[in-house]
């Protein structure tokens, strides 16, 4: 984590035929600690302009005098900020979310791990520049039998995931139609490092706090668009065609208006809804799964 200082940040003004363009330089802060925020998004409103800032805070987007940035962050109250405010503010500062955790006691809870990290691999998911804005997210199926659980860990099987090359780790609620809905972690992981590649990525999230009642949840593996490395170098996921089950979703965050999409062996990427897997088309699930720690059953 970076130290706070102060720094000036002008526009860079372009003139373009098409009109005036402006270079938006920045950085992002802790509004309380005053310490930069690294790999936060940074979008600009109505359209499929995005960022995330680099392990320092700072970020760089084109846009017009005109626009609002939305610059978002787990754990923190989105901002929308004017961009001609940006240029008299100087920086750029987040406001925690004030977050209270429900303290529920067991001596000893009963600990399962769900979802698919065994089954043979059937292929990887590359990711590298190409994966750039996209997101990855698989179900993690609890049973009906579990009334209360809490998520301690979530395993993933990759390689790649170096310093250079940090993703963003999600964990959503069930949303419409089935699909990834509400972000359930309260503050930001991101995962740099694999020290042993081909082997399960281990991420402990315990002191999230997320408590879950009857409902399964997805683990979401977000590129980021600081990552900056050679096609086909960065970090991937193991995946799958044995599970027949479609149960991982993908997106592009800069296309398709953030929709979730179905992917085959034989098919192109597609809707999930309406699509039927078979024993000739499988879908390709990733390899994901978690721990969990059951205190009603």
């Amino acid at each position: 984590m970076c130290k706070f200082y102060y720094s000036v940040f002008s526009f860079i003004i372009f003139i373009s035929s098409k009109g005036q363009q402006l270079s938006i330089k920045s950085r992002v802060f802790d509004s309380d600690t005053k310490i930069c925020i690294p790999y936060v998004s940074v979008h600009i409103s109505n359209t499929m302009k995005f960022r995330d800032t680099d392990e320092k805070g700072f970020f760089q987007i084109m846009g017009n005098s005109s626009d609002t940035l939305i610059i978002s962050c787990i754990g923190y109250e989105s901002s929308k900020l004017p961009v001609s405010k940006i240029g008299l503010n100087d920086s750029c500062f987040l406001i925690k979310k004030i977050i209270t955790l429900n303290e529920i006691i067991s001596s000893k809870p009963l600990s399962k791990v769900f979802g698919i990290l065994n089954e043979r691999q059937g292929r990887s998911c590359s990711g590298g520049s190409e994966a750039e804005r996209t997101e990855i997210a698989t179900l993690i199926e609890i049973p009906d039998s579990i009334k209360l659980y809490k998520i301690s860990k979530i395993f993933i099987k990759g390689r790649n995931f170096k310093e250079a090359n940090p993703v963003r780790l999600h964990i959503y609620g069930i949303g419409n139609n089935g699909l990834p809905g509400t972000e359930l972690l309260i503050k930001e992981i991101i995962i740099k490092n694999n020290e042993d590649d081909n082997k399960t990525i281990s991420i402990d999230v315990k002191d999230q706090g997320i408590f879950l009642e009857q409902s399964s949840f997805f683990v979401g593996i977000q590129w980021i668009t600081s990552t900056k490395v050679k096609l086909f170098t960065g970090p991937e996921i193991f995946e799958t065609f044995k599970v027949k089950k479609l149960l991982t979703y993908r997106r592009s965050l800069s296309l398709n208006n953030n929709q979730w999409y179905g992917w085959f062996k034989k098919s192109l990427i597609s809707y999930p809804d309406g699509i039927i897997p078979t024993d000739d088309d499988p879908p390709i699930n990733v390899l994901t799964s978690a721990e969990i720690e059951i205190f009603g059953q």
